[in-house]
C-alpha cells in the first residue's frame, strides 16, 4: 500500500472531533502495523477513542525515538467542498479530503515509514514507539494527555490563550488586566504547561536531510502558532520536532487549506514527506 493510498483509507473515517469515534480508524491501522509483523497495544479512556501505541526494535545505539500524531479532524460543517470530504478522492496528483494536511497526511508517511521499519528494509539506530492518538483537536483528553497520565479535568473555556515558551498563565493574566482593568475576576480553568526552551539536538540532522532531498531548500525553525499534544510528552521531557516534509508547488495553498475546504496534499508531497522520514528514521 503506497502512503497516497494508505492516506485515501484514512480520510475515508470519518473522525470528525467532536465526536471523534476513531475506534475504527485505529482498528484499521493496528491491522496495517500487525500485517508488517508490529503487535500494537491500544489504550482507551473511552472504547470508542483508543490510542495505539506500536513499537520496533533499534540497534541500541540511540534513545528511543517517538513518532506521534492525531486521526481525529476538525468539523467540515459550515464549508462549501467541491468534493466530498471523506471520500479520499484522487484527482490530478492530489489526494483531497478533511486531514489530507492536518493530520492524516503526515500520519500516512509516519505509519508508511515505521512499516518499512517494521519489515527490515530500514535500520533505525534506536528504537521506535509509534503512538496513533485520539482527540488532538479537542483538547487530548482522550488522547495524549489521558496517555501520559495526567488527571483530566473538565474545561468550560472562555478565553483562550497561547503563551510563547517561558511565560507562565499569570503573565497572560496579567496582560488582560491591563487591557479591561480589575473589576473581573479570572479564574484558570486549564493550563497544560510546555518546555521552557526547546532543544535543538536533531534540528540539524532533520535539516540535512532535508537539504539532501531539495538542495534548493532552507530549513529554519518556526514558531507554531496553534496548539498541539506536544504539550503533554513534553512533560515526560520529550522533545517534540514538528516534522511533516511536504514539498509543495509555490501557488499550493497548504496554509489555507488546513481545517479548510478542499483539504488535499499532492501524491508526490506525500512521497517527499515518506522518504524524509524514512531517512531520519535512520540517522537520530
Amino acid at each position: 500500500m503506497t502512503p497516497a493510498e494508505l492516506l485515501q483509507r484514512l480520510i475515508r473515517f470519518d473522525t470528525t472531533n467532536p465526536p471523534g469515534n476513531e475506534e475504527e480508524c485505529i482498528a484499521f491501522v493496528r491491522g496495517v502495523l500487525e500485517d508488517a509483523g508490529c503487535e500494537p497495544e491500544l489504550y482507551a479512556k473511552d472504547p470508542a477513542r483508543p490510542n495505539l501505541v506500536a513499537r520496533v526494535p533499534g540497534k541500541g545505539k540511540s534513545p528511543p525515538l517517538l513518532i506521534q500524531g492525531h486521526v481525529d479532524v476538525v468539523t467540515t460543517s459550515g464549508q462549501d467542498w467541491q468534493r466530498p470530504p471523506f471520500g479520499g478522492d484522487l484527482v490530478d496528483g492530489e489526494v483531497w479530503g478533511r486531514g489530507a494536511i492536518d493530520m492524516k497526511g503526515p500520519m500516512a508517511m509516519y505509519i508508511s515509514a515505521f512499516v518499512r521499519a517494521a519489515r527490515g528494509e530500514l535500520e533505525p539506530p534506536g528504537d521506535l514507539i509509534l503512538v496513533v492518538l485520539a482527540d488532538e483537536e479537542n483538547g487530548g483528553d482522550f488522547g495524549a494527555k489521558f496517555l501520559v497520565n495526567v488527571v483530566p479535568s473538565r474545561i468550560d473555556l472562555e478565553l483562550d490563550g497561547r503563551l510563547l515558551p517561558g511565560f507562565t498563565p499569570d503573565d497572560l493574566i496579567a496582560e488582560v488586566r491591563e487591557l479591561i482593568g480589575d473589576y473581573i475576576e479570572f479564574e484558570l480553568v486549564r493550563h497544560d504547561s510546555g518546555p521552557s526552551d526547546p532543544d535543538y539536538t536533531h534540528f540539524d540532522m532533520l535539516g540535512d536531510v532535508l537539504r539532501e532531498l531539495d538542495p534548493e531548500g532552507i530549513p529554519m525553525p518556526l514558531l507554531q502558532g496553534g496548539v498541539t499534544d506536544a504539550r503533554f510528552f513534553s512533560q515526560l521531557g520529550i522533545q517534540t520536532y514538528g516534522f511533516m516534509p511536504m514539498r509543495l508547488a509555490d501557488d499550493f495553498p497548504v496554509l489555507r487549506l488546513v481545517h479548510a475546504a478542499d483539504e488535499r496534499i499532492p501524491v508526490a508531497a506525500l512521497a517527499f514527506g515518506t522518504e524524509a522520514v524514512c531517512r531520519v528514521l535512520q540517522r537520530f
